[in-house]
């Protein structure tokens, strides 16, 4: 996990906008005022994370060296001057995306067979099509001298925000961590996807048939005559796909009924009279 993406700051941001932004953001995802969201709720915990690192000076400075191995920092800096210093950063080997604890652990976690290997990882941020349809990255690890190892990573359809894809390119162990980027009309929330769409006043009141954009296109939907504004509709088999699976998970829309602002004179007089006229009916039921 990047801090810096995760709190929406650069390396550069002064330690006032840092806690600025993550005031911000602890506002917009409190639980409070997320109940049931767990998108929400794991975007806290990991703001909450972010900025325990990046607030703190010390640990800041750690990060920026070794990234997620700043918890490594004391090792990792023995480490550096058991070699005579001949570099500050593990990333002026293995080039830039890889972390610094990762191949802190390689080293000291290798199992047996395998001593030549180093464990290393690196993140992708994926769009929700890409994670519906999968997709492909390629990397370019840059070693020393003309040492270079490109590497394409294969990204399964229906693959899950966190997921991991272990690669084993020759004497490499890279470990691929997959982030789903936030999409603007649809959130998942396991393989289901849930959406909202607006539907005007009248079709809501008459019943009508809408277009609905799903994940792979658009369809055709029933809205019912009086259908609340609020009512989910399920869309079986419109949701993501299993990961390496045949199957997939259903689409949960929810209505939104726009109220007209602009109704003239005439057309307020003639919904008055339509009101009264419901207001008589009911006294005469009763």
């Amino acid at each position: 996990m990047n801090y810096y993406e995760t709190l929406g700051v650069s390396k550069s941001s002064s330690q006032a906008e840092i806690k600025r932004r993550y005031r911000q953001l602890a506002r917009d995802l409190h639980p409070d005022l997320n109940q049931g969201d767990t998108v929400a709720s794991n975007r806290f915990k990991k703001v909450n994370e972010a900025y325990e690192v990046l607030s703190s000076v010390k640990k800041r400075k750690d990060y920026d060296q070794f990234g997620d191995g700043w918890k490594h920092a004391d090792d990792l800096r023995k480490m550096g001057r058991g070699r005579g210093n001949s570099f500050t950063n593990f990333g002026d080997i293995f080039g830039n995306g890889f972390s610094d604890a990762d191949t802190f652990e390689g080293m000291f976690n290798r199992q047996p067979g395998r001593k030549s290997e180093k464990l290393m990882t690196t993140d992708v941020n994926i769009s929700l099509k890409e994670a519906f349809t999968g997709t492909q990255r390629r990397f370019t690890i840059s070693g020393r001298g003309s040492d270079d190892k490109n590497i394409e990573v294969n990204i399964p359809p229906g693959v899950t925000d966190g997921k991991i894809i272990r690669l084993r390119p020759k004497d490499l162990v890279l470990d691929v961590k997959i982030h789903l980027q936030k999409d603007s009309v649809f959130t998942v929330d396991g393989k289901d996807i849930r959406s909202k769409f607006n539907v005007s006043l009248f079709d809501a009141i008459l019943g009508s048939e809408v277009t609905v954009n799903t994940i792979d296109g658009k369809i055709s939907l029933f809205i019912p005559p009086g259908t609340p504004n609020g009512k989910t509709f399920r869309l079986s088999g419109k949701g993501m796909p299993s990961f390496q699976g045949n199957s997939r998970g259903d689409m949960f829309t929810t209505i939104e009924v726009n109220i007209p602002r602009d109704f003239s004179e005439v057309e307020i007089e003639e919904i008055k009279k339509m009101k009264a006229k419901r207001q008589d009916s009911k006294k005469v039921d009763d």
